[in-house]
C-alpha cells in the first residue's frame, strides 16, 4: 500500500493571514481526497468566493474530517457542512451553553470568548456525566478510530488546515495574549493521528502587515482587554498609515489592530513549524514589500484570481 501524500498549511503570524483563501486556491492544485482540520469555534475566515467559514475550512469538494483535537460550534457545523461529507471524531469536543458563559472573563485578554477552551477543558475532565464530545451527542457523521484511520488510509491526498496562527501559540506564544493550545502542524498531526512520514510539503501563510484581534473596551470606553504585545521589530501603526480601509474581525467584527512585518516572527514561524514555502498575501497594502526567498505564491484576494505563483520560483 502506498502511503497518502500529506501537504499542510498553516499560519505564521498572529492569525488572519488569509489561510482559508490559500486553502481554496491550494486545493485546486492539489486536488486533495480528504481536509483534515483541527480548528475551534474562534477560528474563521473567507474562500475565494467571499464565503465565511468556521467549523468547515473551506467550499472545496473533499471529504472534510474534524479531527479529535477539534471543538465544534454545532450550529456552525449544521449551517456549513450541509451537502458535504463531513466525518468527525468521536471524540471531538463540543462547545455547550456552559462553554460559551465560563469564557465570558477571558475579555482580559482580548479573547474571542467562543467556548472552544472550556470545551476542551470539559473533555479533559473526562466527566461521562456530561455531555462534552461529538459522540456523545451522536452527530452526524461520527466515525470511530476504526473508521478514522481507514479513511485516511484510504486517501491518495491530504490537505491538513491549522487553524490560527504561528505566534497565538499557546507554548511559544506571548502567554497569556494566546490561544488555548499549540498552533503548530505537528500539533495538527498530533490531532489527527497522521504519522509525520506521509508529510512532503509544509506551506506557511504570512501577511506584509500582520494583524491582532481588537482590544476590549467597555460602554464608556475604557480598555478591559489588551489582545496583546508584538515583537522587538515590529511597531503597531494605523490602518490610515498603510492608507487602506480598517479590517475587522471575522467572528467578533472588531477592527483589528495592525503592525509592521516582523522579520523575527517570519523566520521564527519557518523554524518552528518546518515550513517549506510561503504564501505572502496582501501585497497589495505594498506592492514593493521586500519579497523573502521562500514565497512560492503571492497576491491579496479576496477571489481565487488574486493569488499566483511568484515570478520564477515554481
Amino acid at each position: 500500500m502506498i502511503d497518502p501524500e500529506v501537504h499542510i498549511i498553516c499560519g505564521m503570524q498572529f492569525g488572519s493571514e488569509g489561510k482559508r483563501l490559500f486553502l481554496d486556491v491550494y486545493s485546486r492544485y492539489f486536488e486533495p481526497d480528504v481536509i483534515v482540520t483541527n480548528a475551534y469555534p474562534n477560528s474563521g475566515g473567507y474562500d475565494g468566493k467571499g464565503k465565511k467559514w468556521s467549523a468547515i475550512p473551506c467550499s472545496y469538494h473533499a471529504t472534510i474530517m474534524i479531527s479529535p483535537g477539534s471543538a465544534i460550534n454545532m450550529a456552525a457545523l449544521r449551517r456549513e457542512g450541509h451537502g458535504k461529507e463531513v466525518l468527525i471524531h468521536k471524540n471531538a469536543a463540543v462547545v455547550n451553553s456552559h462553554a460559551l458563559e465560563a469564557e465570558k472573563e477571558l475579555v482580559r485578554i482580548g479573547s474571542t470568548m467562543t467556548g472552544g477552551m472550556e470545551a476542551v477543558v470539559t473533555k479533559m475532565r473526562r466527566n461521562s456525566g456530561i455531555k462534552c464530545t461529538a459522540g456523545q451527542w451522536h452527530l452526524e457523521g461520527v466515525i470511530n478510530n476504526d473508521e478514522w484511520f481507514d479513511r485516511l488510509l484510504s486517501a491518495k491526498r491530504i490537505l491538513v488546515f491549522v487553524a490560527q496562527g504561528h505566534s497565538l501559540s499557546l507554548n511559544f506564544g506571548m502567554w497569556p495574549h494566546c490561544t488555548s493550545r499549540n498552533t503548530s502542524p505537528q500539533q495538527a498531526l498530533a490531532d489527527a493521528g497522521i504519522p509525520i512520514q506521509w508529510v512532503k510539503r509544509i506551506i506557511g501563510c504570512a501577511r506584509t502587515y500582520p494583524i491582532r484581534v481588537a482590544n476590549r473596551y467597555d460602554d464608556n470606553g475604557n480598555m478591559i482587554g489588551w489582545s496583546g504585545p508584538c515583537y522587538p521589530d515590529q511597531k503597531e501603526i494605523t490602518w490610515e498609515d498603510i492608507g487602506v480601509p480598517p479590517e475587522y474581525t471575522s467572528i467578533s467584527k472588531k477592527k483589528r489592530r495592525v503592525f509592521t512585518f516582523s522579520v523575527k516572527q517570519y523566520k521564527e514561524a519557518l523554524l518552528t513549524n518546518g515550513i517549506t514555502d510561503v504564501f505572502l498575501n496582501f501585497m497589495n497594502y505594498d506592492p514593493d514589500f521586500d519579497v523573502p526567498e521562500e514565497v512560492s505564491w503571492w497576491g491579496w484576494g479576496p477571489k481565487l484570481e488574486d493569488i499566483e505563483w511568484y515570478p520564477t520560483r515554481n
